[in-house]
């Protein structure tokens, strides 16, 4: 007995092959039937099914072969590791015995691409072979790419018993390859785009999943951290994992793996949620940006860069760790108050954020300052006939505490001034509320809070107008930081008037960022003042550091430095080229012993 079908959109599991052309005859010796099959996507692929399929004796034998196959029909078995697979096959695959004790033999080569669900990143094999034995699907350090071009290495298997019960366990090897990849928080607490050297392993089945990361942060990455999300920023409470599977998690996980019979029972029944165990090791480099948003509804924030190593260790139904103690190299926070002053503050090199378990609790150590390039000292002063100049006044801020609740400390610092006028501004500031008061002016208006301000008219005047373009500075920046989405620059800017009012304006932008590969530093503040008295409307200081070694250890400097002399209205500027040698030590004796070290490299020679 002889039978020929035509199957149009011929499918298996929901993969689409193409038009089939099946050919059975019956063999009374088998007894079964014989088959030949042959599958075609017009222009794309062929595949060709030989063999025998026996109902009595309840076994097949099928031999594959492939010529650009669509392999979407493996899908439902990479379900909860794998989605949106798009991969093709070139091979001869052998597929033979029981209906309940199958198995697979042979070997294809593999063009694929699909997204790793838990780093939420797509993964591509341009042409490599995948080896197919008894029990197995296996990768020995096959090419991995990302969509960017970015290489690593990649060995494991995927296991089953008779295509059921998966397990597997990958080991992936990258070189500045993109390991995560998510731009929205869910129910976590933290989001980026993160590229590392080093290693990644997955492994799992059984309802469970353990991923292992050791790597080292590589250029454009960005990690987010967040203390608190937005709808809880008024409640103050943060999220914990205790008893449920984040949503997101819960999205994008399945809860097992499964033979693609048991489909609809699984959705049916969905079972218990899948463990979930993280447990990472980052070695972070100024290559990467580190984001912490302190208030997410006002957009309270710090952006770094720094160094630092990390430990984290995250079970979906437990706690949250995170070790490590976090270097700034430099960076900026971005703080408002009441919608009226968006002030960017220079973070201070050297200052730390030190993780010690919960994550929430993490310790600050960080200055950061605000430059007011033009107050008068006039304003301090209850003498009227004395006249000051205008002065450089840095607004320090000084983060102490816990990250969910730190303390926060403002000061005041005059470079370029005499020990009398900072004696004066002393007086000014002797009590916590009086420095309070002089930084909420010198950053909403530009000027020191003068005592005497409703004796005179015109000072509430220039006051008020100066109140009007602080306002706007704001609004400026708000707009700068949306419109700037290149992590590697910071950009803000800063309008103010001077000591006349609106007929004395003046107007600064601040900068930062790195270019070349993040090699060379620039931060800077430029600006122009309307003032006739001086011998340039241009202000600003301006720094720029190149790294003569990846390590950032042996710097070369140049910079141009604004100074304001408080013996005259006029503006002079000091340039300077340097050569810089950094190290760092965390603890005393590692110093002494690197000193040690030296000298007797200086005696062999």
């Amino acid at each position: 007995m002889k039978t020929r079908l035509n199957v149009h959109n011929f499918a298996v599991n929901k993969g689409l092959m193409g038009e089939a052309d099946i050919k059975g005859v019956w063999d009374n010796e088998l007894p079964g039937i014989r088959l030949q099959a042959d599958i075609e996507e017009k222009n794309l692929s062929s595949t060709r099914v030989t063999g025998y399929v026996s109902p009595k004796l309840k076994a097949l034998d099928l031999r594959i072969e492939a010529d650009s196959t669509n392999l979407d029909l493996l899908t439902p078995y990479f379900e909860g590791i794998f989605s949106d697979l798009d991969a093709r096959a070139n091979g001869l695959v052998r597929l033979h015995g029981g209906f309940k004790t199958l198995d697979f033999e042979g070997g294809v080569r593999v063009k694929l691409d699909t997204k790793v669900d838990i780093l939420n990143t797509h993964l591509q094999l341009h042409d490599d072979s995948v080896y197919i034995s008894h029990g197995e699907f296996a990768l020995k350090n096959a090419r991995l790419f990302d969509r960017e071009g970015n290489s690593g290495l990649v060995k494991g298997a995927l296991r089953h018993k008779h295509l059921k019960n998966l397990t597997y366990h990958f080991d992936i090897h990258g070189d500045n390859l993109l390991m995560y990849n998510t731009n929205d928080p869910g129910d976590m607490m933290f989001y980026g785009k993160v590229y590392g050297t080093g290693d990644v392993t997955l492994k799992g089945g059984n309802n469970a999943m353990d991923i292992d990361v050791n790597l080292t942060t590589g250029r454009n990455t960005t990690f987010t951290y967040v203390t608190g999300l937005t709808s809880e920023a008024t409640s103050n409470q943060f999220i914990t994992f205790v008893d449920k599977t984040p949503k997101r998690l819960q999205d994008s996980i399945q809860t097992e793996f499964y033979h693609f019979t048991d489909a609809i029972k699984k959705k049916e029944d969905n079972g218990p949620a899948m463990d979930l165990r993280i447990n990472m090791f980052i070695d972070a480099t100024p290559n990467a940006v580190m984001k912490i948003i302190m208030d997410p509804v006002a957009g309270d924030n710090i952006t770094a860069r720094g160094s630092g190593n990390f430990q984290v260790s995250f079970y979906n139904k437990g706690d949250f760790r995170m070790f490590g103690n976090y270097i700034v190299d430099q960076g900026m926070y971005k703080l408002s108050m009441k919608e009226i002053i968006h002030k960017d503050f220079a973070l201070k090199s050297g200052s730390t954020v030190t993780f010690t378990g919960d994550p929430y609790l993490a310790n600050l150590d960080v200055q950061a300052v605000y430059t007011v390039n033009s107050a008068s000292l006039s304003d301090l002063s209850t003498d009227a006939s004395l006249t000051h100049s205008t002065v450089k006044v840095n607004c320090l801020m000084n983060l102490t505490g816990s990250l969910a609740n730190p303390t926060i400390k403002f000061d005041l610092e005059l470079p370029t001034v005499s020990e009398e006028d900072r004696e004066l501004v002393r007086s000014a500031t002797s009590t916590e509320e009086q420095m309070n008061t002089q930084i909420i002016y010198l950053l909403g208006i530009g000027k020191f809070y003068a005592y005497d301000y409703n004796a005179n008219s015109n000072r509430s005047s220039n006051a008020t107008s100066s109140l009007a373009f602080s306002t706007l500075s704001g609004q400026l920046n708000n707009m700068l930081s949306q419109a700037m989405e290149n992590e590697n620059w910071n950009i803000g800017a800063n309008l103010s008037t001077g000591q006349e009012g609106w007929s004395d304006v003046e107007a600064e932008a601040i900068l930062s960022g790195r270019l070349l590969n993040n090699r060379l530093l620039i931060n800077g503040n430029f600006g122009y003042r309307e003032n006739v008295m001086a011998n340039t409307n241009f202000v600003g200081d301006f720094e720029a550091i190149w790294l003569l070694t990846k390590n950032g250890e042996f710097r070369l400097r140049g910079y141009n430095q604004t100074n304001d002399r408080y013996f005259t209205k006029s503006t002079l500027t000091t340039q300077g080229i340097g050569f810089i040698y950094k190290k760092d030590f965390d603890k005393w004796t590692d110093l002494f012993q690197w000193l040690m070290r030296k000298q007797n490299q200086k005696k062999d020679k």
